[in-house]
């Protein structure tokens, strides 16, 4: 932040702040961000379910967490926000950042571009050896705009927010991605993909943003309410959290806030019919997956 850099220790400074940040995130990481997660994950894991993870956290930070939560291996790959600097990756689960922007190729994606999901099931074909290896999203993958979509609330909006022409080019990707379904395309890879995307569940907290993720990816959705429970007591803090979190972090404000908007239009939120609602935790999944099997 600009008014740190004034001060005369500031390289100093900012080495130490680094390194208690890490123990600091590794220690809340480990002990009481994610309830009954790590163990429901390991489990699905050792049944024989490949677990991804698409996160707008930098990559640096999600190789970090998912090492700190012992992890690495357990999930095979983790797609996530480009991080620029040097980082240390985990040694077996792959990272990488979320692919480009199909119309603004010099952009990286954010949620709910569909092609997020469109890259995890391409990369678990290539994993089981269904396609060759240097197959490409654009030779697999076509996108159609939604016209049924009443977005004319969501472009109201989007103007009231926008201040500049890099937000206004930043609020019509993102409208234009809340319209993009993915489609895969005929081909001698279209049975091996329709194959994999049939038995894929997308689980996220956020009921829009993850919602249609699934939706415009044609994959079962798994809404995680649990992790957007915050008791009244803390709403200030957690409002304060999230202000300090948009000005050190690489998250877009506009693009974030355009989509927190959307979340509020019932026009969007009612096409979202989540597959299963876990209240509780992530075993609430494995309770599910469970029973299901057993019918």
């Amino acid at each position: 932040m600009p008014e740190l850099r004034k001060l005369n220790d500031f390289a100093t400074l900012k080495g130490q702040a680094i390194v208690l940040r890490q123990k600091t995130s590794q220690t809340l990481t480990k002990t009481h961000v994610f309830k009954g997660a790590i163990e429901t994950i390991t489990a699905l894991n050792s049944d024989g379910a490949a677990i991804y993870v698409a996160t707008e956290a930098t990559e640096n930070a999600a190789s970090d967490a998912i090492c700190w939560l012992g992890l690495d291996g357990v999930i095979g790959a983790a797609y996530a926000w480009p991080f620029k600097k040097p980082y240390i990756r985990a040694k077996k689960t792959r990272i990488w950042p979320f692919p480009t922007d199909p119309q603004q190729p010099d952009q990286f994606l954010q949620k709910p571009h569909p092609l997020i999901l469109g890259a995890i099931v391409l990369d678990e074909a290539k994993r089981r050896g269904l396609i060759p290896l240097h197959t490409t999203p654009q030779e697999v993958f076509e996108f159609v705009i939604d016209e049924s979509l009443d977005i004319g609330p969501l472009k109201r909006k989007a103007e009231e927010a926008i201040s500049n022409n890099l937000q206004k080019a930043q609020a019509t990707e993102a409208v234009r991605a809340i319209r993009t379904r993915l489609i895969v395309k005929s081909g001698p890879h279209k049975d091996a993909l329709e194959k994999i995307r049939q038995h894929c569940f997308y689980l996220g907290d956020s009921l829009f943003r993850d919602g249609f993720l699934a939706r415009n990816a044609n994959i079962p959705f798994i809404h995680a309410q649990y992790g957007k429970t915050v008791a009244d007591e803390d709403r200030d803090t957690h409002n304060r959290a999230k202000r300090l979190l948009f000005r050190v972090t690489g998250w877009n404000r506009t693009l974030m806030g355009l989509t927190q908007e959307a979340g509020q239009l019932s026009e969007l939120t009612d096409l979202i019919e989540p597959h299963l609602v876990c209240r509780d935790s992530l075993q609430d999944l494995q309770v599910f997956l469970g029973r299901a099997h057993t019918m």
